[in-house]
């Protein structure tokens, strides 16, 4: 069975924080360092080919919308993605973007779309790691960074494509 990912991000008054599984490939197991990046003030997880990892953006200014267009317009440069029946361009990934005013997906087709109540996820395990958010996210003695480590725990022991060691960035 392919491995796939779980990336989880919370964006709260204590800070934001984004976490990821380290699982990636076919067949046994194959483990990454880390499936997260910094850019400008934001962290991003990418779910998805890891040779999409060179077409994030790394300068400039970012926001949100700049990371999600720049991160499309690259990819489609570099013969990632096709033209899908909708006439939509659209890539085999998916980014989560966690900062100091919220949480951020990325879908393949480059929509941005805001998540509400500040905490997120994508990935095989997401709906995992954002039941484990709804259940936590309110517990104020929590620390962010370990809220995200939680969730990507969670979905990494209840979901069969997720899993090895949990990377968190951020709690600023």
């Amino acid at each position: 069975m392919a491995g796939m990912t779980v990336i989880a991000g919370v964006s709260n008054a204590h800070g934001y924080a984004i976490a990821c599984d380290t699982m990636v490939g076919e067949g046994p197991a194959l483990y990454v360092d880390t499936k997260l990046y910094r850019i400008g003030a934001y962290c991003v997880g990418l779910a998805g080919a890891s040779a999409l990892n060179a077409c994030l953006p790394t300068g400039g200014p970012a926001s949100p919308s700049t990371i999600a267009t720049d991160f499309i317009a690259r990819a489609k440069a570099a013969g990632h993605g096709a033209l899908g029946e909708d006439g939509l361009w659209s890539i085999p990934a998916g980014l989560l973007i966690v900062g100091p005013e919220g949480v951020w997906e990325v879908c393949g087709s480059g929509g941005l779309y805001p998540h509400k109540c500040g905490f997120g996820a994508i990935g095989s395990g997401a709906q995992v790691a954002i039941g484990a958010l709804h259940a936590t996210v309110g517990d104020a003695t929590i620390p962010t960074g370990a809220l995200v480590e939680l969730a990507v725990e969670a979905a990494s022991r209840f979901t069969t494509t997720c899993g090895g060691p949990t990377v968190v960035k951020g709690g600023w």
